[in-house]
């Protein structure tokens, strides 16, 4: 009988040894408190109590900007009254920001956590690997409580595009996140669950606001369809247009006040620094951002948008108004069958207010 290959032991490096160990010394701290009776979390580099930083009074209104530090308002998370810190790590089109919350721990539990190295023991751990994707609008009910450094915004984004894009991670940052999990017993996959559901109801408003988005897509697409049947001629609303400058390039934007209206209540130039460009047979969705003033000062904030390519009388594209109501970002291709185009010529942005 042929013999089974030796199992090789696992060699930990010295940081991600040292960081298993504290987690673990944490770990079982934690849960001995919780077991008489005790919230807090004692970190295990000083021998005292983690208390949470002081909240302010009232809430920032100020929209949130990349790499602050914000401890959430409680009407955000109703299922606990723990409160979450989270850190914005990156700009998450055209949902708003993508946010990571910490840690209850000081510690790196595993490799999908980012070791901040702040004095504050409730900012020292970024979990990355849990991140979630919110509206500006959310998080303006929080509280700036800190700033992260250039570095460590950029490093915590190379993590994330290791955790959820399998994209390889530099060398440069093992000395930053903890050992990776190994065998399904591995006591680390239980607090995995815990911090998930931590952020479970912003998980949940993550996806009640893409499901949103995806049906107020669908129903400006279909009306879209449906307006270019009842008027064929629409070429003659081109020559309503304002002219941009000669370094842009000038796309009609059409604005809808209500299903079913005969024509649009404002005809507005949206401009772009980019040429558009469509390749049918790549169908890799164009990068271009229009950027337009609304009348009046009126908001347009995440309203849906669809694409129209006059030429064939049809919706290539749909997309969303971001956060600020100015500027305009495509989410997918619509059809099988779409033309190639250089330029926006023949192109018409839709856009329903509702």
């Amino acid at each position: 009988m042929k013999k089974l290959p030796p199992l090789k032991k696992q060699i930990l490096p010295e940081n991600h040894a040292g960081y298993l160990e504290l987690w673990s010394m944490e770990r079982d701290m934690d849960l001995e408190a919780h077991e008489v009776g005790l919230s807090e979390v004692i970190d295990v580099d000083n021998g005292e109590a983690r208390c949470s930083l002081p909240k302010p009074m009232e809430c920032d209104l100020d929209p949130a900007i990349l790499g602050e530090i914000r401890l959430l308002h409680p009407d955000l998370l109703p299922d606990t009254s723990e409160p979450l810190y989270v850190a914005v790590i990156s700009e998450w089109r055209p949902l708003g920001v993508l946010v990571a919350p910490f840690s209850r721990y000081a510690t790196p539990a595993f490799d999908g956590e980012y070791l901040t190295r702040r004095e504050e023991g409730i900012l020292r751990t970024l979990c990355v690997w849990n991140s979630v994707s919110l509206p500006r609008k959310a998080l303006e009910r929080s509280w700036t409580v800190g700033q992260l450094s250039e570095q460590d915004c950029s490093e915590a984004r190379t993590l994330f595009r290791y955790v959820a894009l399998g994209e390889e991670l530099p060398a440069t940052l093992q000395s930053r996140i903890g050992a990776p999990i190994c065998s399904t017993s591995d006591p680390r996959i239980q607090y995995q669950w815990e911090e998930e559901e931590r952020v479970a109801h912003l998980l949940a408003l993550q996806m009640h606001i893409e499901t949103s988005a995806k049906e107020r897509l669908g129903d400006i697409v279909a009306m879209a369809d449906m307006w270019i049947e009842k008027i064929p001629n629409v070429e003659k609303y081109l020559d309503q247009l304002p002219m941009a400058a000669a370094t842009q390039e000038t796309c009609p934007l059409w604005v809808f006040e209500n299903p079913g209206d005969p024509e649009p209540s404002h005809i507005l130039p949206a401009t772009s620094d980019e040429r558009f460009e469509l390749d049918p047979e790549k169908r890799s969705l164009p990068s271009v951002v229009w950027k337009f003033d609304a009348p009046g000062g009126e908001t347009f904030a995440k309203a849906p948008v669809c694409l129209l390519h006059l030429a064939d009388k049809k919706v290539i594209a749909e997309g969303l108004v971001d956060e600020t109501g100015r500027y305009i970002r495509l989410t997918g291709l619509c059809g099988d069958q779409l033309p190639k185009i250089r330029g926006s010529e023949q192109l018409v942005i839709l856009v329903y207010r509702q």
